[in-house]
């Protein structure tokens, strides 16, 4: 837990930028996601309750709503969330529930569904068009052609998505997405968390962890599944489209590290630390860079 700290604060440059800026709702996605993580696992704790049930999906649907109306991304946590309910509470999923769910999430999100009202789904058509690369004027000009060249676009950019998808996956660390260094982080990022989902601890001491808990590997396998599916599907080409992953990613990481520990304390601590002057380095090449304005032409007019 202390290691997950240690590594969020001293976090990577793309979740520090998105963090100190204003660039979109992304740390917004993080805490709402986040949060609904805990109201599901706390609904799952009171299954005996109806009445403290009732207050749990009242809530959970008010912030989905909430977040859905700041930012799509909060779609993979609502997708991790659902299979991880219905999993573990079948018998929520009933009438009853689904009207509680529904009407606080379109209270949630009154913001977002009074401006399609007023502009008939302007958001939906915006993002559609997006994603299958169409302008309102191909609409009213191509007719039926439209739909084939929709379908073929839309295949043959999803292949290619594919690879972006992977590559961004070293973005997340601060690293470019481009180049051998991404093919390698990537690939290395991919093989040990496959491990982390597929491959069960043995704690000697018995004491257990993150990676020996069901719900847990459930929870993360399924998110992370959920954002690359997202960003593959909806034309998602670049590393902050990934941001859900930072839910996954501290965790993965001290549980890799406790792993290795097992076998060397020394190699782990070097892995860590260089994990964590990794980030410090590319958050400071990002503020000499990005986040340090350029005075010079205001002193020049001064002057």
């Amino acid at each position: 837990g202390y290691l997950s700290l240690l590594w969020v604060a001293l976090g990577p440059s793309l979740l520090n930028l998105y963090s100190v800026k204003v660039l979109g709702g992304y740390p917004e996605t993080l805490f709402f996601g986040n949060l609904l993580l805990l109201l599901c696992l706390s609904l799952i704790k009171h299954e005996g309750s109806e009445n403290a049930g009732t207050r749990f999906l009242w809530l959970m649907g008010f912030i989905s709503g909430l977040a859905m109306w700041t930012l799509f991304m909060i779609i993979p946590y609502l997708v991790t969330l659902s299979l991880y309910l219905y999993k573990k509470r079948p018998d929520l999923f009933r009438w009853k529930n689904l009207f509680i769910l529904g009407s606080s999430f379109v209270f949630g999100a009154l913001p977002m569904v009074l401006y399609n009202i007023q502009h008939p789904m302007a958001t939906f058509t915006r993002l559609g068009g997006r994603v299958l690369h169409v302008t309102r004027d191909d609409a009213g000009v191509k007719g039926v052609g439209l739909l084939v060249d929709m379908v073929k676009n839309y295949a043959s950019d999803r292949l290619g998505l594919i690879k972006e998808t992977f590559l961004n996956l070293s973005g997340l660390f601060g690293l470019p997405g481009q180049g051998w260094l991404a093919w390698l982080f990537s690939g290395l990022l991919v093989i040990f968390f496959a491990r982390f989902f597929f491959q069960r601890d043995e704690e000697p001491q018995g004491h257990p962890n993150v990676s020996q808990h069901p719900d847990a590997r459930f929870i993360l396998t399924s998110l992370t599944a959920a954002t690359l599916g997202f960003a593959v599907l909806f034309g998602l080409d670049r590393s902050r489209h990934l941001f859900p992953l930072y839910t996954v990613l501290p965790v993965g990481l001290a549980i890799g590290v406790w792993r290795w520990s097992r076998q060397s304390r020394r190699i782990a601590a070097i892995a860590f630390l260089l994990l964590v002057a990794m980030n410090c380095a590319t958050t400071m090449k990002l503020i000499e860079t990005t986040m340090v304005p350029d005075l010079g032409a205001l002193v020049r007019e001064l002057e």
